[in-house]
């Protein structure tokens, strides 16, 4: 999920308590993310094209984010995105506390829960790709 090649992402957050928003806007600076607020809860937005020479917004954040949720709080990332350089679409979602620990779930994802839920091998679905 954390590929190098050119890439256009966008990314957003679920509404969360932050215990630090002047230490989080800091420590996102280097980022394109933009930070929302609604009902006391702050969400971050990100996008990264091609041209821009920082790593994909929330892609790589998850690190700088943990330390500042509220115990407790469960931030979940969603992003899609689109590969230039295999021209495939990438899209993800993953979850992290404020320990720092995570999970993540891809696209591709989608062929092991088919087969498990239809209850056919893996094998029988073919993929979205050329």
């Amino acid at each position: 999920m954390h590929s190098q090649s050119p890439q256009n992402y966008q990314a957003r957050t679920n509404y969360v308590r932050f215990k630090n928003l002047p230490g989080l806007r800091q420590a996102l600076a280097p980022f394109s993310v933009v930070i929302k607020e609604k009902n006391g809860r702050h969400a971050l937005f990100g996008f990264k094209s091609e041209a821009d020479s920082v790593p994909a917004s929330l892609l790589y954040v998850d690190r700088h984010i943990s330390p500042f949720l509220e115990d407790g709080e469960i931030l979940v990332v969603q992003q899609i995105g689109w590969k230039a350089s295999t021209g495939e679409f990438t899209s993800g979602a993953w979850a992290v506390d404020s320990s720092g620990r995570w999970v993540a779930i891809e696209m591709e994802d989608i062929y092991a829960i088919a087969a498990k839920h239809f209850g056919v091998p893996l094998e029988a679905i073919s993929r979205c790709a050329d």
